[in-house]
């Protein structure tokens, strides 16, 4: 029997992670606003937001470890540097945590959004430590520990959420105090899963020093980069929407846009796995290794369209006061593939070279296109069915512009090949788009569409067999140990 390879593997770990992340995120996004009031779950959201953005005050040194590290081994001496990693991390962490209760007591009068911020505070120490490890294991090819790590903390939190809704806990602050000791509990696993680190001798700061500050010097334009990138791009779309349509407008878009997030989450996970094997691949093997993931996620997103129809078949039967997203949901759900193609090879390209800032300047450009295409469609169309059409032209306008940049900056061949995705994207909307024309029934309409285009893979499969085996074939060689 042939040995999966351990590449292999970490990309299904990864993936089935996610997804079971994903699930918990969106049993939490349904269930709390049922179970407490509304200004109860507007104090939980408000809490989410401020906890989403304190990876920051890291200063990008977690984002300098996924750059410097990702080729390296869990060698002793790596464990015994990151030991040192771990001290000053800790050190910064503790400082900046009592410098923010601090500021909470002598800036903050209102009681309410005083003891926001003092909780909100204590997580910034266990997020800080988690991301140290979470790229280290990611990097270091740890994906088993990366994957159970993601699948323990959503778990936590799951089990300490039932509890609280069996109990008819109705103040947010106990689930807030559920999510703080979920944290908590995650940097526990991580003393464990990573114990090597810990019993080894630290090396001495002054040794390990530039590397410190390299971090910091290389981390902190990507973590900047990464606030351009990811949903930065398209968000624009999403308030011109609201701001000339209304908020309930407003509401339908963000939701067809959450769609899509079941099919982003594979190609997502060999993101997590590509940019670690990258880092180990010599100058002569990269364009082979770029060629093969380009082609291997353009063959999963050709299936993966096939999640649209459920989806949209779900929103029809269960989610009745969004099935206006119906009318363009078409022209949205095909946004994963340039978002996890840009993910996969625009932002890891730049990555593998060290040039964050750089990455920053090519995100600058996503905004400006996406801008300009939304504008110029709204005011010829005035809809919102082409504000969605015009953020998936722009995305995959700026993605083939990038992607015509890095072929010809390296001395590659822009090959026909690479226009694989636009042709399929476009007959997936022409094909969606004459369906609504022909079958007004919607459950109907996408049961047929569904049939048609699993058959029409199949029937693509056979006539290009050999072609479909030579991409999955080659990828696999590459991802061999």
């Amino acid at each position: 029997m042939m040995k999966i390879s351990n590449k292999i593997k970490g990309v299904f770990r990864v993936s089935t992670a996610n997804l079971f992340g994903l699930g918990v995120s969106m049993l939490t996004s349904l269930v709390l606003p049922l179970a407490i009031s509304v200004g109860e779950y507007g104090r939980w959201q408000l809490f989410s937001l401020y906890a989403q953005y304190l990876g920051f005050f890291v200063l990008g040194f977690n984002d300098g470890i996924h750059l410097n590290y990702a080729d390296c081994d869990y060698t002793t001496e790596n464990q015994a540097k990151f030991k040192t990693f771990f001290r000053h991390l800790s050190i910064v962490g503790i400082v900046e945590t009592l410098l923010l209760i601090a500021g909470s007591f002598l800036l903050l009068k209102d009681p309410a959004t005083r003891y926001m911020a003092l909780i909100v505070s204590l997580n910034l120490l266990p997020v800080s430590l988690s991301g140290l490890f979470l790229y280290m294991n990611q990097g270091m090819l740890r994906f088993k520990q990366y994957s159970i790590l993601t699948v323990l903390d959503k778990t936590v939190f799951m089990i300490l959420l039932i509890i609280l809704l069996c109990l008819r806990t109705q103040e947010a602050f106990y689930y807030i105090i559920a999510y703080t000791v979920t944290r908590y509990i995650t940097l526990a696993y991580l003393f464990f899963s990573s114990k090597e680190v810990f019993k080894a001798k630290a090396q001495p700061l002054n040794k390990v020093k530039p590397e410190i500050i390299n971090n910091y010097k290389k981390g902190f334009p990507l973590m900047i980069a990464a606030i351009f990138g990811g949903p930065t791009l398209i968000v624009g779309g999403r308030l011109l929407v609201e701001h000339k349509f209304g908020i309930e407008s407003f509401s339908a878009y963000s939701f067809s846009l959450n769609t899509i997030i079941v099919a982003a989450q594979f190609i997502a996970a060999i993101s997590a796995v590509f940019y670690p094997i990258l880092k180990r691949t010599t100058k002569e093997e990269l364009p082979i290794m770029y060629r093969s993931f380009d082609k291997i996620t353009t063959l999963f997103s050709f299936v993966l369209l096939l999640s649209y129809y459920p989806a949209a078949l779900l929103v029809n039967l269960l989610y009745v006061k969004y099935n206006s997203i119906l009318s363009y949901l078409f022209m949205v759900y095909p946004l994963f593939i340039y978002q996890c193609k840009s993910n996969v090879l625009i932002k890891n390209a730049y990555k593998v070279k060290n040039e964050p800032t750089k990455l920053i300047f090519v995100n600058l450009i996503g905004i400006i296109i996406h801008l300009v295409c939304i504008f110029v469609a709204y005011i010829t169309f005035h809809s919102v069915s082409s504000i969605a059409a015009a953020t998936l032209l722009s995305l995959g306008i700026w993605y083939y512009v990038m992607q015509f940049h890095i072929t010809r900056r390296e001395g590659w061949v822009f090959r026909s090949w690479m226009l694989g995705d636009a042709i399929l994207v476009a007959l997936f909307i022409v094909y969606n788009y004459l369906l609504t024309l022909m079958i007004s029934d919607t459950n109907m309409r996408m049961v047929i569409g569904f049939l048609a285009m699993a058959g029409l893979c199949v029937v693509i499969y056979f006539v290009f067999k050999d072609k479909v085996r030579s991409i999955i074939r080659e990828f696999l060689n590459l991802m061999k140990d």
